[in-house]
C-alpha cells in the first residue's frame, strides 16, 4: 500500500473553553479552531473513502518472525499471561509499576535509542531503532513515524499495537510519573463477575459523572444498587483521579475493587492515565494525533463510547489506583462533539465498516484531519490481520421466547406466522431459547436456524425437577429473569409461545411513549391477581401487568440484572437463585409483574405505566393468545388486505388500544388508531418493496387459511 502525496493541513481543533453543564463536576468545552501544526495527509477529497480490509498471511508471518527475533515476550511461556501495560518514556514511576505488576509486561515507548536505567524482566523498551525496523513491515508504524515531531499520543499508539501483537487480553494505560497504589491482584479482581458492582438504575441523561457516587452516604442522594455485574459487557475500567477525589472530600465508601457501572448509551469521559482496556475493547485504544494532545484522550473517550453504544459495551469506574502527578482534563464535556455523536447514525451492521464510517464523518465535519482517518484504516487493518475478534453489532431490539419442542404446535398456530406478516426482521431479532439437554429441542433449533431465526440453548434448571410440580413452567419463569444472558440488545421484548402479533410492530410507536419520549410503555390494570408478587418485591403494589394479556413485555437490557440484584439485596441473600428457590413452589406470582413493578418503582426515568382507565390509551400490537379477527384487522389496516371481512367492526377501532379483562375507556379511539397507522405507513415507505410485498403476501395467505407450518417433520 503506497502512501499518497504529502500535503499540509491545518487543524480545526483547539482549546476554547466555556462554562459548564448539567452537573457541577463537569466543565464544558467545545471542539475548536486554533491548534496549528502540520501532518502528512492524503489530499484528494475522495481519499476519505477507506478501502476494504483483507487478510494477508504473508504479512502476518513476517510480523511474527520479527517479534520472535526482537521481543523476549513473544514466546509460548511468556511471563506476561497476556496482561500488558503501556506508557511513554522510562522513569522511576515505571519501575515502581513493574514491581506492583510482576506478571504483567510493560512496554515503554521511547523516541530515543538508548536508556540508562536498570530494568526488570517484565519491562520492554520499544526504542526508535526497533520502531524504524518494524515500520518496514507495519504500515501503521510507518505512518506514525512519518510525523515530524514526537507526539505523546502517537507514541502511545505504537505501544498499544505492540501489546496487541503479543495477544494482549487487557491493557493498562498509564502515565510514566504515576505512583501506583494497588497491585495486580486488585486489577485482576475487576474481571470477577461475583465481585461487588454498583449501578445507577434510574440515571437520567446522556452524561454520567462517576465522582458524585463515591461521596459519603451516596445512597441518600442517589438510588445506588449494589450487586454483581457481568464483565462480558465491560470495555473500559477507569481509575478515578486521587487529587480530584480528595478535593471533593470523597469518603472511601467502597472497597477498592468495587466497580461503578456507567449506564448504557452514556458519555463518561476517561483519560489515558490509569485506564484498563479489556479484550472486547482493545480496538478503542487508538488515540487521534491531529488534535490538541491535551484533548486527544478526551476525544477518544467520547468517540469510542459512541461505538460501544452500538455493541452493548459499557464503561466502569473504580476508586483511585494511582496518584496522578499531572492535572488531567477528564471532567469536561465536549459539547459540540457529544451532540454530533448523539445524532450520528448508520445502518451498517459490520463493526469495522461502522467504525470507519464514523471516522469518515468526523473527518468531514472537521473534528479530525485526514491523517487520523488513514491511521484508523491501518489500525483496523492490522488488528484484523493478527486475528483480533471485533465485536458484533446486535439488533437493537430482540423478541424473545422461552419455549421447548412440545410447544411447536402453538408456535405454528400464531407466532411463527404473524411475525412474518408484521415484524421488520432487519430491526428485530427473533430469538428462541430452548433446552440444551433435549435432542428434540436441538432438532427444532436447527430447523429454526435454517429459517433465519436466532436460537440459544439453556442448560438444565438449577434444581432437580422432582422438587417441582410443574418443572417446565418453573424453568420458563426462572429463565425470564435471565433474558439478558441470551441477547445483547438494548431492548428485550418477552413474549409467550402461544402469543400472536396482530398488526405491524413499529419499532418506536409500539414500544415507547412517543418519538421524543423514549420511556417504555408498561400496560397495567388495578388488581392483585398474583399474591406473591409483593412478598417477593418487598413492597406493596396494586398494579397488574400480566392480566392485561398485552405482549410483548418490553424491558431495558439492564433492568434484568438490576432486578436480580435488588431482590437478592432485599432478601439478604448472596444470589438471586437462592431467593427463587424460596418462592417458586407456590406459583402464585407473575415474572412480568415482578419485572414491571420493579421497573416502575426504581427505573421510572425509563418506563411509563398506562392504566386501562387512561382515556388516552396505550398501543399494543400483540397479545397472549388472542382472536383471529385481530389479525384480520391488522392485515387490513397495514396492507389493505381483505378489508371486507372487518368493515364496520368496532374491533377495527379498538384492537390496538384494548386491554383484556377490563372495560374499554379510551376516548377518540379511531383517531388514535389512525395516527398509529400513519406512522406505520411512513415506516413501510422506507422498507425495500420486496420486503413489504412478502409481508403482504403472508397476510393474504393467512386470511385465506393457507398457513404453512414449519419444522413439523
Amino acid at each position: 500500500m503506497a502512501l499518497c502525496t504529502v500535503t499540509v493541513f491545518s487543524i480545526w481543533i483547539g482549546m476554547n473553553r466555556s462554562i459548564s453543564n448539567e452537573n457541577n463536576d463537569f466543565e464544558e468545552i467545545s471542539v475548536i479552531n486554533g491548534y496549528p501544526t502540520s501532518f502528512p495527509t492524503i489530499s484528494p477529497k475522495n481519499d476519505r473513502k477507506l478501502s476494504n480490509i483483507e487478510k494477508n498471511n504473508d504479512w502476518l508471518a513476517e510480523i511474527q518472525k520479527f517479534l520472535k527475533r526482537i521481543s523476549p515476550h513473544f514466546q509460548t511461556k511468556s511471563i506476561c499471561s497476556n496482561y500488558w501495560a503501556v506508557t511513554v518514556n522510562m522513569s522511576d514511576g515505571v519501575l515502581k509499576t513493574a514491581k506492583q505488576l510482576p506478571n504483567w509486561c510493560i512496554v515503554v515507548v521511547s523516541h530515543s535509542s538508548k536508556h540508562h536505567m536498570k530494568i526488570s524482566k517484565n519491562i520492554f523498551i520499544l526504542n526508535k531503532t526497533i520502531q524504524s525496523e518494524l515500520a518496514k513491515i507495519s504500515l501503521f508504524y510507518k505512518e506514525i513515524l512519518s510525523l515530524s515531531n514526537h507526539l505523546h499520543t502517537a507514541q502511545k499508539n505504537l505501544g498499544y499495537l505492540w501489546a496487541i501483537y503479543h495477544n494482549a487480553k487487557m491493557i493498562w494505560d498509564f502515565d510514566n510519573i504515576e505512583e501506583m497504589l494497588v497491585n495486580e491482584t486488585i486489577l485482576e479482581l475487576l474481571l470477577n463477575d461475583q465481585i461487588e458492582s454498583l449501578t445507577i438504575p434510574n440515571h437520567n441523561g446522556t452524561f454520567f459523572n462517576p465522582h458524585q457516587y463515591f461521596i459519603s452516604k451516596a445512597n441518600f442522594l442517589f438510588p445506588i444498587l449494589h450487586g454483581v455485574w457481568s464483565s462480558q459487557n465491560l470495555a473500559v475500567i477507569h481509575s478515578l483521579d486521587e487529587t480530584s477525589l480528595q478535593s471533593k472530600k470523597i469518603s472511601r465508601n467502597y472497597k477498592n475493587y468495587v466497580k461503578l457501572i456507567a449506564p448504557r448509551r452514556t458519555f463518561s469521559p476517561y483519560d489515558h492515565q490509569a485506564t484498563l482496556h479489556l479484550q472486547s475493547a482493545l480496538w478503542a485504544l487508538l488515540l487521534p494525533v491531529t488534535i490538541d494532545q491535551k484533548r486527544s484522550h478526551l476525544f477518544r473517550s467520547y468517540v469510542m463510547q459512541r461505538l460501544m453504544w452500538e455493541v452493548g459495551l459499557q464503561t466502569a469506574f473504580v476508586d483511585s489506583y494511582v496518584v496522578k502527578k499531572n492535572r488531567n482534563h477528564q471532567n469536561r464535556i465536549e459539547r459540540n462533539l457529544s451532540q454530533f455523536l448523539k445524532e450520528w447514525s448508520s445502518k451498517e451492521r459490520n463493526f469495522i465498516e461502522f467504525m470507519k464510517q464514523l471516522f469518515i464523518s468526523l473527518s468531514e465535519h472537521h473534528f479530525i484531519e485526514i491523517f487520523d482517518l488513514r491511521l484508523v484504516q491501518l489500525w483496523l487493518e492490522e488488528l484484523n490481520q493478527i486475528g483480533y475478534q471485533f465485536p458484533k453489532i446486535p439488533h437493537k431490539y430482540s423478541l424473545v421466547i422461552r419455549t421447548f419442542s412440545s410447544h411447536l404446535t402453538q408456535l405454528n398456530r400464531w407466532y411463527l406466522l404473524t411475525i412474518n406478516m408484521f415484524v421488520d426482521r432487519n430491526v428485530f431479532d427473533i430469538l428462541f431459547i430452548l433446552d440444551n439437554e433435549s435432542t428434540k429441542d436441538h432438532q427444532l433449533g436447527d430447523c429454526l436456524t435454517k429459517h433465519n431465526y436466532s436460537v440459544k440453548y439453556e442448560s438444565p434448571f438449577l434444581f432437580d425437577n422432582n422438587q417441582s410440580t410443574l418443572p417446565g413452567y418453573d424453568r420458563q419463569q426462572w429463565s425470564t429473569f435471565y433474558m439478558d444472558r441470551f441477547t445483547n440488545s438494548d431492548y428485550i421484548g418477552v413474549i409467550d409461545a402461544d402469543a400472536m402479533i396482530f398488526t405491524f410492530m413499529h419499532p418506536i410507536f409500539s414500544i415507547f411513549t412517543s418519538k421524543d419520549d423514549r420511556r417504555i410503555v408498561l400496560k397495567a390494570i388495578i388488581g392483585e391477581n398474583y399474591h406473591q408478587d409483593k412478598m417477593i418485591l418487598q413492597f406493596n403494589s396494586t398494579l397488574d401487568f400480566m392480566w392485561t394479556n398485552r405482549m410483548p413485555m418490553w424491558y431495558r437490557y439492564e433492568t434484568f440484572q438490576n432486578l436480580r440484584n435488588y431482590i437478592t439485596s432485599v432478601w439478604n441473600e448472596t444470589h438471586f437463585d437462592n431467593v427463587f428457590l424460596k418462592f417458586y413452589e407456590n406459583q402464585s406470582y407473575s415474572q412480568f409483574n415482578i419485572l414491571s413493578n420493579y421497573a416502575n418503582r426504581f427505573e421510572s426515568n425509563y418506563y411509563r405505566v398506562i392504566l386501562n382507565t387512561d382515556s388516552q390509551g396505550a398501543v399494543s400490537v400483540a397479545s397472549n393468545r388472542g382472536w383471529y379477527i385481530d389479525i384480520f384487522v391488522g392485515c387490513c389496516q397495514t396492507f389493505n388486505v381483505e378489508c371486507n371481512k372487518t368493515l364496520g367492526l368496532k374491533r377495527s377501532e379498538e384492537h390496538l388500544l384494548r386491554f383484556d379483562n377490563s372495560d374499554f375507556l379510551v376516548v377518540n379511539a379511531s383517531e388514535k388508531t389512525k395516527r398509529y397507522y400513519t406512522h406505520v405507513y411512513k415506516y413501510l415507505e422506507h422498507l425495500p418493496s420486496h420486503v413489504v410485498s412478502k409481508m403482504k403476501q403472508n397476510c393474504q395467505l393467512f386470511v385465506k387459511k393457507q398457513r404453512a407450518q414449519i419444522c413439523t417433520s
